[in-house]
Order: structure tokens, then C-alpha cells, then sequence
């Protein structure tokens, strides 16, 4: 709770920086009608041999959580079937 208290400390310069913060992020988002986000990539095979291989790795180890996530959630039996070649 010590820790919180002293990081909550700040100066009279942070405050300003926090109080313009809002109003330049209305401006922006009054003038101009883009919506910010992801961009579209091109799904295509990944040459890299390595590269692939750390890729599938991050997307099975993600989809292997959301399904244990699930599981626990709706207190249900996920089955999950991964094939690598």
C-alpha cells in the first residue's frame, strides 16, 4: 500500500500534461472521421521455416487457453483437436 501511495505522488507539470490530454485526443477524434484499429494483412504461407514453426507454437499455446478458459467458464468438457505437419 506504501508503494501505491509514493507512485501517486506527482507534480504540478504532470497534472497539466494529464488535463490537456483529453481535450486534444476530442479534437482529434471530432475532426476526423477515420476510426482507428488493426490493419488487414494478407493471410499467406510463412516461408520461414522457424518462423512458422514460433507462430504455430503462439497460436496453439493462445487457442489452448481459450479453451481451458471456456472449460472453466461454462464448467464444460472442451475436446480441441491440433494437427502440425
Amino acid at each position: 500500500m506504501m508503494n501505491m501511495m509514493t507512485d501517486l505522488s506527482c507534480g504540478p507539470s504532470s497534472v497539466t500534461e494529464l488535463n490537456a490530454a483529453p481535450a486534444a485526443a476530442a479534437e482529434v477524434a471530432a475532426g476526423s472521421s477515420e476510426k482507428m484499429g488493426r490493419g488487414k494483412i494478407e493471410i499467406k504461407r510463412i516461408e520461414n521455416t522457424t518462423n512458422r514453426q514460433v507462430t504455430f507454437c503462439k497460436r496453439r499455446n493462445g487457442l489452448l487457453k481459450k479453451a481451458y478458459e471456456l472449460s472453466v467458464l461454462c464448467d464444460a468438457e472442451v475436446a480441441l483437436i491440433v494437427f502440425s505437419s
